[in-house]
């Protein structure tokens, strides 16, 4: 299986590419590709990647709600929220839900709206 996993090393984030195996009881994971340290740039070098075409074609789904879900993420990062003392770091997640919402959800229509809410 394929997956993007994120490394934070100081205050930056870099984006890799990883594959896990299992083999017997263990897990193995080896990263097979720097992606780089934005997700615009995770996208663009997800399609010049064609040895792990097919791998990354069946992951597709996992792979991209990682992206939109920390697309939406960055932007809430970016902006400057008051910060909650009871809500700690889910602030940035709650308000990432909020925009997602707002650009996005709700532009959808009504039978898709409920087909979605049925399914989760």
């Amino acid at each position: 299986m394929v997956y993007i996993y994120k490394k934070i090393i100081g205050n930056k984030e870099y984006y890799y590419l990883r594959a896990s195996e299992r083999k017997g009881t263990k897990v193995i994971a080896k990263d097979l590709a720097y992606l780089g340290d934005n997700l615009d740039e995770v996208k663009n070098n997800l399609t010049k990647l064609p040895q792990y075409n097919d791998q990354i074609r069946k992951t597709y789904k996992t792979i991209h709600n990682f992206l939109e879900s920390n697309r939406y993420l960055e932007k809430i990062k970016q902006s400057k929220i008051k910060s909650d003392n009871f809500l700690g770091d889910k602030l940035f997640e709650i308000e990432a839900c909020k925009l997602h919402y707002n650009k996005e959800f709700q532009h959808y229509d009504k039978l898709t709206k409920e087909e979605i809410l049925v399914l989760s």
